[in-house]
């Protein structure tokens, strides 16, 4: 169980960096990802640091928060990050395969085993924490 449980947190704490990471370097992250914005509109950095950013940031205190010990509600915590995993890969999924199949590629497939993957983590590993 505690391996787990360091697995969950070490998860966490990476999405919750790279969500950091996000919000300090939106231009970074955007070219990362393959977003690219309106030359004289900056908004679309603040969309990337805004969702990027704070999704990942919330998904990874969640995490962590979800596996200290003596947190009531740990488990339906770790359930719920394995739906938003899961709500993610799923409409990514949908993109890929019904609205712009040129999305997928290599990075959009990677993309979507990794938030799949996630999610099952997330949602199935939940009953391995103690609940307070």
């Amino acid at each position: 169980m505690p391996g787990i449980v360091r697995a969950i947190r070490a998860i966490s704490i990476i999405t919750g960096l790279f969500g950091i990471v996000a919000v300090l370097a939106p231009k970074m992250t955007g070219d990362l990802v393959g977003l690219t914005v309106e030359v004289g509109n900056s908004n679309g950095y603040g969309e990337i640091g805004a969702f990027y950013g704070g999704v990942s940031i919330a998904l990874g205190i969640l995490g962590v928060w979800a596996t200290l010990p003596g947190r009531p509600g740990g488990r339906s915590l770790l359930g719920a990050v394995g739906l938003l995993w899961g709500s993610i890969a799923l409409c990514r999924l949908l993109v890929m395969t019904l609205i712009e199949p040129a999305s997928g590629g290599l990075i959009g497939w990677a993309s979507f085993l990794l938030e799949a993957g996630l999610a099952a983590v997330f949602g199935f590993l939940r009953t391995a924490i103690d609940d307070a």
